[in-house]
């Protein structure tokens, strides 16, 4: 008996066609690209038990179907991708109703599907993420690949420089993309930057406030005070260093998170939930720690990536330490 069918659309379809197949699986009613990139029989026209498609902003993917094989897919797909966040799994109520599950694919998960992309076509390293800023240019640029594969990681870092750090650098304002492990959007604020290294592929941002209370240094917020933002392309970790009116550090707080991505716009990344936090003149600490444990347990992301989040969290504190020390 064959295995249920899985139905895929969107911008992940080469790569998760792919990584399911080599996994096992079956794709049916394939689209008319995937015809082209994989060996599909006259019997792949079937009705599909899953589908995969692109979420609305199309960093990640809802999946909907039977509940037991929308769970295998679903962690199928976790314990393959470094940084997947499960953001939701609704499980039907009554008999016969359809599953649902949507899923992030921050920075390394979608350098990941780029690698397995690039086993079936010329893929620019970025790839995905390019797709969801320029795909016109992307495509141009990687059918001059077709003739010339061995230039994909130069076009790449040609296509993030032109596409991304650039435009980034030459706009006076930025912001910052703080998403939780249920996909929920904080944005931080925008910010004017204050600095773009190119070199490093970092930015930092400065964002100004007004009155209320630091959370995580647990301070009041004075007229005049700011922070200054560093954010550097692939760190896990965000680096807040808060000032008064006059210059002088409050405090600094380091956020735990996948990858940081770098856009035209600003930073994104998904916050683990777990900090690291020194006010001027104590020592650092650590603080919710067992948040990133609960966000594990309830399955929002991979012990693997617990364990990650972890050992920064414990980097970030011994580093805060040296640096106070000196």
């Amino acid at each position: 008996m064959d295995r249920p069918g899985i139905k895929i659309r969107g911008i992940y379809t080469t790569a998760l066609t792919r990584l399911l197949l080599e996994g096992g699986y079956r794709i049916t009613d394939p689209s008319d690209a995937a015809r082209e990139r994989f060996p599909f029989d006259v019997n792949d026209e079937g009705l599909h038990d899953i589908q995969i498609r692109d979420r609305p902003d199309r960093q990640g993917v809802t999946l909907v179907g039977e509940w037991e094989l929308t769970r295998e897919i679903v962690i199928f797909l976790l314990l393959r991708l470094p940084d997947m966040i499960v953001s939701s799994f609704e499980t039907p109520v009554n008999f016969g109703e359809q599953a649902k599950a949507a899923v992030e694919f921050p920075s390394a998960s979608k350098a990941q599907l780029d690698v397995v992309r690039s086993g079936v076509l010329p893929t620019v390293r970025g790839h995905h993420r390019l797709r969801l800023i320029d795909p016109r240019e992307l495509e141009r640029q990687e059918e001059y690949l077709s003739q010339r594969p061995g230039d994909c990681d130069r076009v790449g870092t040609e296509l993030f420089r032109e596409l991304v750090f650039l435009p980034l650098a030459r706009e006076s304002l930025a912001r910052i993309e703080h998403v939780r492990v249920n996909g929920k959007v904080i944005n931080l604020g925008e910010g004017s930057l204050a600095a773009a290294d190119a070199a490093n592929q970092r930015v930092v941002v400065r964002r100004f406030f007004r009155g209320g209370r630091y959370d995580g240094l647990d301070l009041p917020i004075e007229e005049g005070d700011y922070a200054l933002t560093e954010c550097r392309e692939g760190d896990l970790f965000v680096r807040h260093t808060y000032y008064s009116r006059m210059g002088v550090s409050k405090g600094i707080y380091v956020n735990i998170n996948t990858p940081v991505e770098l856009y035209p716009w600003g930073v994104r990344y998904v916050d683990l939930e777990v900090d690291v936090i020194r006010r001027a003149g104590e020592d650092p600490f650590v603080v919710d720690r067992e948040k990133l444990r609960k966000i594990t347990v309830e399955g929002f992301i991979s012990p693997a990536l617990e364990e990650r989040a972890a050992q920064v969290a414990a980097q970030m504190l011994d580093l805060l330490k040296e640096r106070q020390e000196k």
